[in-house]
């Protein structure tokens, strides 16, 4: 608790990381490029923040998003320019998204719960790749309840349980063409019409 990062998996590494639990971390778990880790039965929640400053020899060595006024940034798991197996985590309370995808990835993202946050997965401008989403529980978050494809390519996303079965609902909290004529298209449909058993 109270890091930059919880857990960061540097360049070219693969871990199993299972069974955590990290509260108010900047950034829960954060995968950086040619990685592939699986991150399962982790339970990631955020909402406060990192309460302090980090400082080395007296001086500040990252300012914290709140002191930074960016509460929106809290992230609970940053997935960049890699490919992780991302399953029966629980995310819950991150001001920013509960999973931020950024740069060439294509995550198998299945079995999660993702509650509470502004965004349940963001898709950040520079995106490329194929993920795969599906048989998640993703419901209860602020601005867009599922999707927030910022992108323009499509991103499949069939067959998860978004806190209701009405279509027009889902269709106005997910972000895509249908918001922006910029954005990708975001395939929901067929939903799921009950939630996701997570087991952990």
């Amino acid at each position: 608790k109270d890091c930059k990062a919880g857990v960061i998996v540097q360049t070219g590494n693969s871990p199993t990381i299972e069974n955590n639990t990290l509260i108010n971390n900047d950034i829960g778990i954060q995968v950086n490029s040619d990685s592939s880790p699986n991150i399962r039965n982790n339970t990631i929640s955020s909402p406060n923040g990192c309460s302090q400053n980090w400082v080395y020899q007296g001086k500040p060595h990252y300012f914290t998003f709140s002191v930074l006024g960016m509460d929106h940034a809290m992230e609970g798991i940053r997935v960049i320019d890699s490919s992780s197996v991302i399953t029966k985590n629980k995310i819950s309370q991150c001001n920013g998204a509960g999973i931020s995808i950024v740069g060439n990835c294509s995550p198998s993202i299945e079995y999660n719960q993702i509650t509470d946050c502004n965004n349940g997965i963001h898709f950040l401008s520079s995106f490329t790749g194929s993920p795969e989403i599906h048989n998640n529980n993703i419901y209860n978050n602020s601005i867009f309840i599922g999707l927030d494809n910022g992108i323009t390519a499509s991103i499949d996303a069939k067959n998860n349980w978004w806190g209701t079965i009405d279509d027009v609902i889902i269709r106005d909290k997910i972000r895509d063409i249908y918001h922006s004529q910029s954005s990708g298209t975001v395939i929901y449909i067929p939903i799921l019409e009950e939630p996701v058993k997570i087991d952990s």
